[in-house]
């Protein structure tokens, strides 16, 4: 079983996003979801997922902020970004592991390549 964590504040974004993954999956999968980084990280000290789905701007703790501590911590996890604010974009892209999508445009896109990477390791 494939597991996920998507991390996003705005629950329905999250909603949409999970909704949307769930319906292109060709199996199950172990889906978790945190509210913000913070939360993601904890998440993390408990399960190992194989893809991280994260939004950048969120309160406690950014997705820049957790993309530093998986590094610190040699998390080797693939990351899916997504983002509507440019100045995170241009950081973000400093992290080579991880895809970016802007935020609403590509996440029709970025939904189809989670989808295709989750239906590839079932």
């Amino acid at each position: 079983m494939v597991s996920l964590l998507l991390i996003e504040d705005d629950g329905d974004i999250r909603e949409m996003l999970k909704t949307k993954i769930l319906a292109g999956v060709n199996g199950e999968i172990d889906f978790h979801e945190a509210q913000n980084g913070l939360v993601g990280f904890n998440v993390l000290n408990r399960v190992l997922p194989d893809l991280i789905v994260t939004d950048l701007a969120m309160p406690e703790m950014n997705g820049l902020e957790l993309m530093k501590l998986l590094e610190m911590k040699g998390n080797r996890t693939p990351v899916f970004i997504f983002s509507g604010r440019e100045e995170f974009e241009e950081i973000a892209k400093r992290f080579k592991r991880a895809k970016l999508f802007s935020k609403p445009m590509e996440l029709d896109r970025m939904v189809k390549e989670i989808t295709k990477i989750v239906n590839g390791l079932l």
